[in-house]
């Protein structure tokens, strides 16, 4: 007789953790590009302490638009790259069609200036980095119609100003390829590659998967070519663990904040040292961000967790130094 104790629900994802001589520690300098999935694993991360900066140029759906942006950035400050070709104006306000809606300004200089701003912190932490995370979403490319630039925003201009391009396999390998191996060349990092579980439905799910499909080889030829990129089975774990409805948001399509918290936490045992001073650091992180989402329903409990917060911070500060991110830790 099948019992609920000997019946398997579900079929795991194998998940081999990173050598310990490159595992993720308190104190390495991270960059995430990519999908919004990239921002879902970058938040959590920086909640949990690490010094992560996420998605500086909002976010890049497809492997052209990472592979622009690397490259902007990996240029010198005497040969800054100017978005002005890029900037478009809308209802109001200006947009840069290299960059996500979230980047605007209200004139054409002030959005230059915040461009520019943005490339310098990038710049800055891509050549300081330890880690790029890396999050690809969607083989489709949309270029500009009359120059035939890729862009990774069409900032809601009529379709007619672009071509939309399913980019095969070798084109995408020849160009990551390229792209990463320029990047290694300067920054000897290591690289963390993931395929956005987040489906695109816009020409229906077989497209999708076709798509999802070309970036996993894609991922799969990096990694064996470039022995300073490891993959993380994101997309498996919510199709292939979960595999349920129950794990997707309303819309279907994004996985719900459950699937998230349960794809971080595997993502944690992969990538994050476990040794003992990180695991520490980890369990020190999440009570502090415990007690700072505390709500008081009083005065006087409000004034209370001010002061149990400034303790608890304090003595993570003198027993983990800088090397703990307090600041994204107690951040709403």
């Amino acid at each position: 007789m099948l019992t609920s104790r000997s019946i398997q629900w579900f079929t795991p994802i194998q998940i081999a953790p990173l050598p310990t001589s490159i595992a993720g520690r308190y104190g390495d300098r991270i960059l995430t590009l990519g999908s919004c999935f990239s921002e879902h694993m970058g938040e959590h991360m920086r909640h949990l302490g690490y010094d992560v900066l996420v998605n500086p140029y909002g976010t890049l759906y497809n492997p052209i638009s990472i592979c622009d942006t690397l490259e902007d950035l990996l240029l010198d400050e005497q040969n800054q790259p100017d978005y002005t070709p890029y900037i478009i104006e809308r209802d109001g306000l200006y947009y840069s069609l290299r960059h996500h809606s979230a980047i605007y300004g209200e004139s054409q200089e002030a959005l230059r200036e915040a461009t520019a701003q943005l490339w310098h912190t990038a710049h800055s932490r891509l050549a300081e980095a330890d880690w790029l995370w890396i999050t690809l979403g969607t083989t489709q490319v949309y270029y500009l119609a009359e120059e035939g630039h890729a862009v990774a925003n069409c900032q809601q201009l009529p379709a007619r100003l672009f071509d939309r391009r399913d980019l095969p396999l070798d084109l995408l390998q020849e160009r990551m390829l390229a792209t990463l191996s320029q990047l290694l060349k300067h920054h000897p990092l290591q690289i963390v590659l993931t395929v956005s579980p987040v489906r695109y439905l816009q020409d229906g799910l077989a497209e999708s998967n076709l798509s999802k499909s070309k970036l996993r080889i894609l991922c799969d030829t990096l990694c064996r070519e470039l022995p300073a990129c490891h993959y993380f089975p994101a997309y498996e774990i919510l199709h292939d663990e979960l595999r349920d409805y129950r794990f997707y948001a309303r819309d279907l399509t994004h996985p719900s904040d459950e699937a998230v918290a349960y794809i971080a936490d595997h993502f944690v045992a992969y990538w994050a040292s476990q040794e003992a001073r990180d695991v520490e650091m980890r369990q020190a992180a999440q009570r502090l961000r415990k007690l700072a989402q505390h709500r008081p329903k009083t005065p006087h409990g409000a004034e209370r967790l001010q002061t149990q917060i400034a303790e608890r911070i304090a003595h993570c500060r003198e027993r983990y130094g800088e090397k703990l991110c307090i600041a994204s830790v107690v951040e709403p």
